[in-house]
């Protein structure tokens, strides 16, 4: 007796293939880890493509956040309630995802940060002191912006 072939795919392969199978560039080719996920998601053209083709899914976001409980170590959070978040010159970006409900204070003004919301996210963006940020939101998303004299949303 024979038994059917199992296949498995991970949420990173199966993010690199949906992305290939979408037009993505070459660059997708290369990932192979969470962490290339989100270093190519934070890139201008990722950013862009993520925008463009609602990309990745919520559902496999959902696949990722189970396979990687430390997600939120790249800078991308998946379904958090609650969530409260200081941006830096360490720190420069981030991605809320699904039902995540953020509220993000920048005031470091010797970086440009970036702020991705997808698949439902909602945040509060608290930018003071000459910041500088960028915001990116699908249609499902919502912000609020509260900026000082001096920060700026590029």
């Amino acid at each position: 007796m024979t038994t059917p072939d199992i296949q498995t795919n991970s949420a990173v392969d199966k993010i690199r293939a949906g992305a290939q199978e979408l037009g993505a560039c070459n660059k997708a080719n290369d990932i192979r880890s969470f962490a290339d996920v989100a270093e190519s998601l934070f890139s201008p053209q990722g950013r862009e493509f993520a925008m463009k083709h609602d990309y990745p899914t919520i559902e496999l976001w959902r696949s990722a956040k189970l396979e990687c409980s430390a997600l939120s170590n790249h800078a991308i959070y998946v379904d958090v309630p609650t969530l409260t978040l200081h941006l830096d010159e360490r720190r420069k970006h981030v991605a809320l995802i699904g039902d995540t409900a953020a509220r993000v204070y920048i005031d470091a003004p010797d970086a440009l940060h970036h702020i991705i919301l997808m698949h439902g996210a909602s945040v509060e963006v608290n930018a003071s002191n000459y910041a500088t940020f960028t915001l990116e939101a699908d249609k499902s998303s919502a912000y609020v912006l509260n900026l000082d004299n001096t920060a700026k949303r590029l």
